[in-house]
């Protein structure tokens, strides 16, 4: 008798077994599965969108404070200058194809429509009083 593939001793070994999505719910379970395999758990995950969250908030902030007291052409230029370095080099790596963003895979009508969902959502949650 042949025995199946993807068992041994009578255990499955989950490495062996061809799962095959059945529904959009188990689709996006196994994507979610691959993105943690390849990308990082949920935590860290949160733990990079927050630092990069922050690094644009803070440069935007500096840009936005520099060129409300900018004076010139030349005031505003430097209000950018600090980082610019930063951000032409990472349009760069995205140009290249080096750096891929989710965003432009799912398209920008998709992410601002859950965006825009999801908001609304935690908005009347909020509003609603949910602990």
């Amino acid at each position: 008798m042949q025995a199946l593939a993807g068992v041994i001793d009578g255990e499955i070994d989950p490495a062996k077994v061809e799962r095959v999505p059945q529904t959009p719910g188990e689709t996006k379970s196994l994507v979610r599965e691959a993105i943690t395999d390849t990308a990082g758990d949920t935590l860290s995950l949160l733990g990079t969108t927050s630092d990069g969250s922050q690094l644009l908030l803070f440069h935007l902030a500096k840009l936005v404070t520099g060129l409300a007291a900018a004076q010139s052409l030349e005031d505003m230029r430097t209000a950018a200058a600090e980082f610019e370095p930063t951000a032409s080099a990472f349009l760069a790596n995205v140009d290249s194809g080096a750096v891929k963003l989710p965003f432009q895979l799912k398209g920008e009508a998709t992410v601002m429509a859950e965006i825009e969902t999801r908001a609304t959502a935690v908005t009347e949650a909020l509003q609603a009083g949910a602990p």
